[in-house]
């Protein structure tokens, strides 16, 4: 069983400064960086943390594009289901 981690003022406040920290490379054009960060209680089963991130469809993982390769039609290995 997994033990939850409670927010607190501190958990936030060390959240902020991560994402702080990937601020000077928000501007990467292949980056994914996280852009804030917020508590909230309102999925019910008490408060939980989120780190928020700008949202790119089809875009792959660094995982999906060179861990995980999908052969295609013509047996060119591919990255995924919006590369095909």
């Amino acid at each position: 069983m997994v033990a939850q981690v409670p927010v607190s003022a501190d958990l936030l406040a060390a959240a902020a400064e991560v994402v702080d920290a990937w601020a000077p490379l928000a501007a990467h054009p292949n980056m994914g960086c996280p852009c804030g960060a917020f508590a909230s209680g309102e999925l019910g089963g008490g408060v939980a943390l989120f780190l928020a991130h700008g949202f790119w469809p089809c875009a792959v993982t660094l995982e999906q594009a060179h861990l995980m390769p999908v052969a295609g039609p013509s047996g060119a290995m591919r990255a995924g289901p919006c590369h095909a």
